[in-house]
């Protein structure tokens, strides 16, 4: 009698551990499931993260440039009429709205064509708060012309009316950097060509944007 109780309690011992473990192997896969979904919820956050990040970055910047065209009266340099700046550093994938204050009244001859405008958003400019998309080609004073991305800016002789005439205009910049060179195409300079002085010197009838 006192061995089949032993026997009994044994298989009850037995019995206690084999539901313990059994208890134990139920948890693991709870554990190992936890990890999962936090890396799925990690994952999915970043997919979020990533998809507006690359939204942002898509969307163009938006930044200011104002020039001045002074006659060369204005910059000491009788005959030298001159953009400034001429140079500027712009971001990349921007839109870059330009504000030029033009001083000059002398007008000057251009190729033909570029009395119209070209390259900008929308393709117009204003000249005094007036759209336009084009000006008589004997009323053009100077240009801003960059051709490797089609930009070509006529600007208008000065009203005689007024100190400046403001021209305002918007262009896109490319999404890689690199240079982008810009030359007024109007005969402004010396010369018999009139592609002399300023409209041959950096700095003047001529310059660089830099897009980084």
């Amino acid at each position: 009698m006192l061995k089949r109780s032993l026997i009994i309690a044994g298989l009850g011992v037995t019995t206690m551990f084999a539901i313990s473990a059994c208890g134990t192997n139920t948890s693991q896969p709870s554990a190992s499931t936890a990890p999962s979904n936090s890396t799925s919820s990690t994952a999915t956050s970043n997919t979020t993260s990533n998809s507006s990040s690359t939204s942002t970055s898509s969307t163009p910047k938006t930044v200011n440039l104002t020039m001045k065209l002074v006659t060369g009266k204005m910059d000491g340099k009788p005959g030298w009429p001159k953009f400034e700046p001429a140079d500027a550093t712009l971001p990349a994938n921007a839109i870059v709205n330009v504000t030029v204050k033009n001083y000059d009244d002398g007008n000057a001859s251009i190729p033909a064509g570029d009395n119209k405008v070209t390259g900008t958003v929308n393709s117009n400019m204003t000249v005094d708060g007036k759209t336009v998309t084009s000006v008589k080609t004997a009323d053009v004073a100077h240009t801003i012309t960059i051709p490797t991305i089609g930009l070509n800016v006529p600007i208008p002789v000065r009203s005689s009316s007024e100190k400046y005439d403001t021209i305002k205009f918007s262009f896109k910049t490319p999404s890689t950097p690199q240079k982008l060179d810009w030359q007024c195409m109007a005969t402004c300079g010396s010369g018999k060509s009139g592609w002399g002085g300023a409209m041959a010197t950096d700095g003047w009838m001529k310059g660089v944007f830099t897009v980084q």
